[in-house]
Parts: C-alpha cells; sequence; structure tokens
C-alpha cells in the first residue's frame, strides 16, 4: 500500500514538472499575447517569468510596455524605473517613461526624461524632441518647443504632429503665414486636427 501512495505522489510530481512552462516559454508566451492584443494575459505572463528571474530586464521592459497598453502609466513607470537601474543609458527608457510622465500631466518630469532620450539614443531622437516640444508648450516654453519642433522634422520631415504643434505655435506667436504652411503639410499627412485651425486662421 505504502509503495502504491509512494508511486502516486513520483506520478503526480512528475505530471506537474511536465505541464509547468520554463521561464523561456512563458515569455514567448507573453510576446505572443501582447501581439495578440491581450495586453492582460501577456502582464500575467511577464509577471511569472520575473518570479522565476528577478533580474529578466527584458521581461520588466516587456511588461512595462504592456502596462501602458491597458493604461496603467504608473506601473509602467515602476517598470521602466527598474530597466535604468540595470542600464542607465537606455534611451528608449527614458523616452518611453518621458511619454508616460506626459500623459499623466507632468511635463516637467516629462522633459527631463526625454532630454536623456535625446542624450542616449539616436533611434528616440526624432520623437524625442517632438515630445519635448509638446511638453515645452504644454509649460508655456513657447521658444523652446519651436526649436525642438525644428529638429524633430529636420530629422524626419513626416512627422504630423510636429508640423501641427510647430503650426499652433507660429499661430501664438503671429508667424501665421508659416503657421498656414505648417498646418497644410499636417492635413496632407493625415492629420486631420490641422484643418480646423486652417479654416480659422489660414486664406
Amino acid at each position: 500500500m505504502k509503495k502504491i501512495l509512494y508511486l502516486a505522489v513520483v506520478m503526480l510530481v512528475v505530471i506537474a514538472a511536465c505541464k509547468s512552462k520554463t521561464s523561456k516559454e512563458l515569455f514567448e508566451s507573453a510576446e505572443a499575447k501582447f501581439k495578440a492584443g491581450d495586453y492582460s494575459g501577456a502582464i500575467a505572463d511577464y509577471n511569472e517569468v520575473i518570479e522565476m528571474d528577478t533580474s529578466n530586464v527584458q521581461a520588466i521592459y516587456h511588461r512595462a510596455n504592456a502596462k501602458t497598453c491597458v493604461s496603467d502609466f504608473n506601473g509602467a513607470l515602476e517598470d521602466y524605473g527598474k530597466v535604468l537601474k540595470w542600464h542607465p543609458q537606455d534611451g528608449n527608457a527614458y523616452f518611453c517613461r518621458g511619454n508616460c510622465k506626459k500623459i499623466l500631466g507632468d511635463f516637467t518630469g516629462a522633459i527631463l526624461e526625454l532630454d536623456k532620450a535625446i542624450q542616449y539614443s539616436t533611434k528616440a531622437q526624432p520623437k524625442g524632441y517632438e515630445l519635448r516640444g509638446f511638453c515645452k508648450l504644454q509649460t508655456g516654453d513657447l521658444a523652446g518647443s519651436l526649436i525642438d519642433f525644428d529638429k524633430a522634422i529636420e530629422l524626419n520631415p513626416k512627422l504630423p504632429d510636429a508640423y501641427l504643434y510647430r503650426g499652433t505655435v507660429k499661430l501664438k506667436t503671429g508667424l501665421i503665414p508659416e503657421a498656414c504652411t505648417d498646418l497644410a503639410q499636417a492635413l496632407a499627412l493625415g492629420k486631420k486636427e490641422a484643418d480646423d485651425l486652417i479654416k480659422k486662421n489660414c486664406k
């Protein structure tokens, strides 16, 4: 009888071991769920990966991205902060953290993050300048925002938001003809919000 019970326990242990997923399998599952738009499911899988290995920076970074997709911006900020403890020159993490702060209305904090994003990552620079310009616009720094929008467009001439916001700044500063040119370009690039501004300010 004892032998039968012992064998039964061994079988249960073996079955459980077979059913349990490895860290790699869970990470792949999380990635698949993220791509399919199941962000909550992806977060649950990333959580398990991180429980297995608390220093898995890639899983923490991807979990932060998934958290932004479910509007958990404070949770995302925490995760990006963990990533930056291991990789203090990760420009993309700074950009993402800046974007979270911008969404939360912390424009001054976002500017500081974007300063570092621009410093550490050439890939983040065009959108980094654009986003920093927007944040400067919100804080009333029109001159600073204009410089950033100019730089964003110089690096990538197909950023509709940069044209829209640069046009907005130029309207505020009385540069109407230049503003209308920017707004027309924003509209041509698909930014429909520019149409109302054109109708109100451009002849």
